[in-house]
């Protein structure tokens, strides 16, 4: 593997592993939907400066629309209704039941991207699926 694939990676384990903390601080003062748009806000702000910044607005209209209604669908599912279900779900459990249950959400993907992308799944992956369904039953026995 890449040098550059596992600081990607260790980076994004990184910081989604903090950005839950700071949601279950957030949940308990401000309501799920005033949260979602303060959260959704500043991101894209942020984003949209460091975008135009350093690839200009040319390339925005220089794309393949159909791709881009597909971000848009992938958007709507995680950053609108996802984001609502996670922050109600962390409003009535801990971060540390909710977070890992939420973060099997490979399991979903693997599932469809068989179905609807046509994908092989090798003995590695399904043994990595046995595993997830192990871990969830792990975090919710009593």
């Amino acid at each position: 593997m890449k040098l550059t694939l596992i600081g990607y990676l260790l980076l994004a384990i990184l910081l989604w592993g903090i950005a839950p903390i700071f949601d279950k601080f957030g949940v308990k003062s401000v309501d799920v939907y005033t949260g979602i748009f303060y959260k959704n806000f500043v991101a894209t702000t942020f984003f949209g400066i460091f975008y135009l910044i350093y690839f200009g607005i040319e390339r925005l209209w220089n794309c393949d629309f159909v791709g881009v209604g597909w971000y848009i669908l992938s958007g709507i599912c995680a950053s609108v209704l996802g984001m609502i279900f996670y922050f109600n779900a962390l409003k009535l459990a801990d971060a540390s039941l909710v977070v890992p249950i939420v973060a099997t959400y490979p399991l979903i993907s693997t599932i469809l991207s068989v179905i609807f992308l046509k994908e092989h799944l090798s003995i590695d992956r399904i043994i990595g699926v046995i595993f997830i369904i192990l871990g969830i039953w792990l975090i919710i026995r009593k």
